[in-house]
Order: structure tokens, then C-alpha cells, then sequence
């Protein structure tokens, strides 16, 4: 963990129903943890007491994830209470480490190597709605991190004195940050496109019919524009093209104070 501090893997349940080998095998992946959240970061209830407004339940992680969490459950509960032939074998795994990346889930997977030997599919259901109807994502761009750190002395120096003389890693870390991305939102990295399959006219076709409001996303994003203004663009720049993000600078003292 952050800090260097080492906890066990929290406990994370294995679960299945049905072992119909004429059937396929379907894993439902979900986790029960959430990112923090305090009342003051605009929640209009406690973010930890599940709250019902005109029949909407607001509360940390009532759609990422345990939401659909449960939706699963209740689906499954659904056709045994009706006494329905489910269609599908069911595996579950639930976990609760995703918000920081899942460590250790890999190797559980691994010391369980028979309990998933016979999955078909995988439906993960951690996922945003586009618009009002249900979708399916069948595949995600990836993510790769990195960590850059530049230094330039050994103690912190103290700008009136200093400031003017010297290299600051502060300013030429940001110039670096700066020089990744152009104010067009393009990638300036060599190479980073080359894997991009062309877009093709039949993929065009397919953007022009998805239920998608770009005024509705400005405010649910609470920005007023966009990099581009189209649909269709914007939509191929959130799920085809590669994107960069900067997630947190630090610099010289950064405690309290």
C-alpha cells in the first residue's frame, strides 16, 4: 500500500451454480469496494447511507459496483424463484481491492486454476450507461502507467534566494508533462498511433446510430465544450484512439503547512 504499509488480501468469494457440461460456463466478475468519498465533495447525503430520492438510491458504490453486484443476484434468485431453467453454468468472483489495482487478485486466480478452467465467457458489469439503454462494451483501450521524477538538487532551496539561478525540476517536469499532448487533445509521443487500425466507412456507419447526447454529457461531466463536436468524434476519441491523462504533481515540501 501507499507508504510502504503490507495488509492480507481481503477475503474474496468464489461462488457457482450448475455444472451442466452441455451448457456454457459464464464468470461474472464484480467488487464490493469504492474510491473515498466525503459528504463536502458535493454529495447531498451521507455517501455511506444508502439514500432513496424519487425512487433512485444514491449512496458509494450503488453503481460502481455493488449495484450490479447484486442485479446479477437478483436475476439468478429471479429464475429460481420462478422455477426457470437457467441457461448458462454461473461462476462468480467478487473482490474488494479494484479501486487500487486488484493486487493479488492475479494470484488468486492462479491458486484456482480449476475453478475457472471452465469458463466460456467473462461479463464484467463495472461499467457507466451511455444514455438510457443498456450496452454492452465488448473491448477497452488498456492503460499503462508511468512514473516520471525529475531532480535537480538535494534539499529544498528557497525561491528568494535561488529563484533565477537555477535548473527548477518543478518548472521542467511540467514542460515535459506539457510537450506530451497538443492543445488539439493529439498524442505527440512517436510511435503512439502506428497500432490504430484505420477507421473504416462500415465503423463510421455504426457511430452515426448510437443513442448519444453530447449536451447531456457536458453536464453530466459539468464542463462547458469539448475537445471535438461531433458525436461521432467524440465517441472515437473516448473508445478507439489512445488518450493521456496526468494524474497528480508533487513538488518540493508538499506536507501541511
Amino acid at each position: 500500500m501507499h507508504g510502504g504499509q503490507k495488509i492480507k488480501f481481503p477475503p474474496a468469494i468464489l461462488a457457482e451454480l450448475g455444472n451442466d457440461t452441455t451448457k456454457a460456463t459464464v464468470c461474472f466478475y464484480g467488487h464490493v469496494d469504492v474510491q473515498p468519498a466525503k459528504k463536502e465533495d458535493g454529495w447531498k447525503s451521507d455517501p455511506y447511507t444508502l439514500t432513496e430520492v424519487n425512487g433512485n438510491l444514491y449512496g458509494r458504490g450503488a453503481t460502481d459496483n455493488k449495484g450490479p453486484v447484486l442485479a446479477w443476484i437478483h436475476a439468478i434468485e429471479t429464475y429460481i424463484s420462478l422455477k426457470k431453467d437457467i441457461p448458462v453454468n454461473i461462476k462468480f468472483i467478487i473482490e474488494g481491492v479494484e479501486e487500487t489495482g486488484s493486487p493479488g487478485l492475479e494470484e488468486l486466480i492462479k491458486e484456482h486454476m480449476d475453478f475457472f478452467s471452465d469458463v466460456d465467457y467473462v461479463v464484467i458489469s463495472d461499467n457507466v450507461w451511455l444514455s438510457k439503454k443498456p450496452a454492452l462494451t465488448y473491448g477497452t483501450r488498456g492503460n499503462a502507467y508511468f512514473f516520471v521524477e525529475v531532480k535537480s538538487g538535494k534539499k529544498d532551496l528557497h525561491s528568494g534566494t535561488f529563484g533565477g539561478i537555477i535548473h527548477e525540476s518543478m518548472r521542467d517536469l511540467v514542460y515535459l508533462l506539457a510537450s506530451l499532448v497538443d492543445s488539439t487533445g493529439r498524442i505527440l509521443i512517436p510511435g503512439i498511433y502506428d497500432d490504430v487500425a484505420p477507421v473504416t466507412e462500415q465503423e463510421i456507419h455504426l457511430y452515426e446510430n448510437i443513442d448519444f447526447d453530447i449536451e447531456e454529457h457536458k453536464n453530466n461531466t459539468e464542463v462547458n465544450t469539448f475537445l471535438y463536436s461531433s458525436k461521432e468524434e467524440i465517441l472515437q476519441r473516448m473508445w478507439r484512439y489512445p488518450s493521456l491523462s496526468i494524474h497528480g504533481i508533487e513538488g518540493a515540501f508538499a506536507g501541511t503547512g
